[in-house]
């Protein structure tokens, strides 16, 4: 007798409570907000040993002006320790340009950021899979025009839910991913942001997939103060899989 089937709704409720728990600040009046394309590629290739090896591109600008806001270059290795958990480590080079969309355009300074991460994932029915994506980062601005020199540590855990309704091909994605930091201006803080993202995965070949998606993002900065961030995010994922590796549990959890 085959025993109870994982169902949907406690991985839908925790979505759903997340969503409308971020969306609540938003609320708070004389908070900055901006409107930003978000333009991403990332692939991924499996390599003997259940490993893989994973490099990433991301670019945001003003939706407005086109004027360059940030530059994220990645790169990250994985191993499968189990069928549904991954651990792994990697780097990341960040460069920020104008940090509001008027004045002058600024010179990109440069952040380094080396990582280890876990992730974790779970099929909750035919049509339904939740991850979970635990990574601590140790963040280092270099010094440049204006800007000193400081360092960070960051935990980011993002949970989300990827639903294929009808076995069809195009896929709902929802995902809350929570910043926690340490280290940096003011002193005190433990909040740094949050991002919420509600959209659709395509696949466009076998191995090619394309996301299109809204996020928002609600940041506390450097200089304590708060902003709001509506990202429209266009996104392409490769996978090239090892034919040898079937038994993994495999996640599509593209890193941001």
């Amino acid at each position: 007798m085959l025993g109870p089937r994982p169902h949907l709704a406690p991985a839908t409720l925790v979505s759903i409570l997340a969503f409308f728990a971020s969306a609540s600040a938003e609320a708070q009046s004389g908070v900055p907000r901006d409107a930003y394309i978000w333009l991403s590629a990332s692939s991924t290739v499996e390599l003997p040993g259940r490993t893989q090896i994973a490099v990433e591109m991301h670019e945001r600008r003003f939706a407005q002006s086109w004027r360059p806001h940030q530059r994220v270059y990645r790169g990250h290795f994985a191993y499968q320790i189990s069928r549904t958990g991954r651990l792994g480590f990697g780097y990341t080079h960040f460069l920020q340009g104008a940090v509001v969309d008027s004045g002058a355009d600024q010179p990109f300074a440069a952040e380094v950021r080396p990582h280890v991460q876990f992730d974790l994932g779970r099929s909750l029915s035919p049509a339904a899979r939740l991850t979970q994506r635990s990574r601590l980062e140790y963040r280092d601005w270099r010094a440049s025009s204006g800007r000193a020199p400081m360092s960070a540590v960051r935990l980011r855990h993002r949970v989300q839910l990827d639903w294929t309704p009808n076995g069809g091909p195009i896929g709902l994605r929802i995902s809350d991913e929570l910043h926690i930091q340490t280290g940096d201006r003011p002193a005190s803080r433990l909040f740094e942001q949050n991002r919420v993202q509600v959209g659709l995965r395509v696949p466009i070949t076998g191995s090619l997939s394309t996301e299109l998606a809204y996020l928002w993002w609600y940041q506390q900065r450097r200089d304590g103060a708060t902003v709001q961030r509506d990202h429209f995010r266009i996104a392409f994922e490769h996978l090239h899989r090892r034919r040898d590796t079937s038994s993994i549990d495999r996640s599509p959890n593209a890193q941001r």
